[in-house]
């Protein structure tokens, strides 16, 4: 019931309502991170389920090429379990068929279809389920909660995946202090001028692709949005091709 409450808010109004708090500090990644931005830090496998064949020592190092947070060993930390299990899959990423000029979805013709199956599948083997998708005049999206809360039952995260040609990245760019992991994305509001927002944004032709932790909960502040919706950004970075 939960879940339908929230589609439902979201077709109606395209956008979530989040709630109070932005000044915490970033929390730093914790385990081995490697952070530089599309750097190589060695040939390897990105298996990561196996024995960690990259290295002697387990460690599986950052392909070249690959942008955003990545983790040489298992971390312990539940989030960046999630990163590192959709790892496997940097060497397999899927290419997403394209959108097409029929019904709602006319305006994103020949951008990738984030919603396609193969998504919704890979995404399950991570530890996330779909709950429907939106299509109308405006944006082209779907949701996803997590199969078992990290945070216990009844709270399970959910993230809003997003084609939206209505809002351009630059005229909802957010003010907030989080420092994205990457250089080829920017913070942003779905609502403009919400400060209490925090979606994680690339540029896709033109097309503001986002992804939004949408959360209505009054302890989650600002800065820690933005650290869920960038998590989540991450593992659909790394399981297909945008």
């Amino acid at each position: 019931m939960k879940r339908l409450a929230t589609s439902v808010f979201l077709i109606f109004f395209g956008f979530a309502v989040a709630a109070c708090g932005s000044g915490e500090t970033e929390q730093p990644l914790n385990g081995a991170f490697a952070e530089a931005d599309g750097l190589s830090t060695g040939e390897s496998s990105v298996d990561n389920p196996g024995s960690g064949a990259g290295q002697g020592d387990g460690r599986v190092l950052k392909p070249e090429g690959h942008k955003g947070m990545w983790f040489e060993t298992e971390p312990e930390d539940p989030w960046e379990h999630y990163v590192w299990k959709s790892q496997r899959f940097v060497n397999d990423r899927i290419e997403l068929p394209k959108l097409t000029n029929e019904g709602y979805k006319s305006n994103l013709s020949g951008l990738p279809d984030i919603c396609d199956q193969q998504v919704v599948n890979r995404l399950k083997e991570i530890g996330f389920e779909r709950e429907g998708s939106i299509e109308n005049y405006f944006d082209y999206s779907c949701d996803f909660f997590e199969v078992k809360g990290v945070e216990g039952a009844f709270l399970e995260r959910m993230f809003h995946v997003v084609l939206d040609p209505a809002r351009p990245i630059e005229q909802f760019k957010s003010d907030v202090s989080y420092k994205v992991h990457r250089d080829d994305v920017v913070t942003v509001e779905n609502s403009k001028r919400n400060e209490k927002e925090c979606a994680i944004a690339q540029n896709i032709d033109g097309v503001n692709f986002n992804v939004e932790n949408v959360s209505w909960d009054p302890k989650d502040a600002v800065l820690d949005k933005c650290r869920y919706s960038e998590y989540f950004f991450q593992i659909f970075d790394n399981i297909a091709e945008l």
